[in-house]
């Protein structure tokens, strides 16, 4: 194997997340799948994906589906923040 080779093939899967990572480990997933599913950035929906693909041996096409759509959810939501209050310090008053 050449260098190339290796950087190309071996080194990708060392950045996945770690509980991405530990699932590939154990077989339980494809390589393929588990590097869609890590493109979900919040470790809890990862998790969710990750055990229904795995119980429910979803394909990658359905994968690819399911992480665009959380994709957008996250990008709507992320350009509607929801609103909190300004905290004036000027108002706030120190017990003593």
């Amino acid at each position: 194997m050449s260098w190339e080779s290796f950087v190309k093939n071996r080194l990708p899967p060392l950045k996945l997340p770690q509980d991405v990572l530990s699932v590939l480990r154990q077989g339980q997933l494809e390589y393929t799948k588990t590097r869609a599913i890590a493109k979900i950035p919040g470790e809890q929906t990862r998790t969710e994906l990750l055990t229904e693909a795995i119980e429910y041996n979803i394909s990658l096409n359905e994968i690819k589906q399911k992480v665009k759509a959380i994709q957008q959810q996250s990008l709507s939501e992320s350009n509607h923040p929801v609103q909190t209050p300004q905290l004036n310090l000027h108002d706030c008053q120190i017990a003593r």
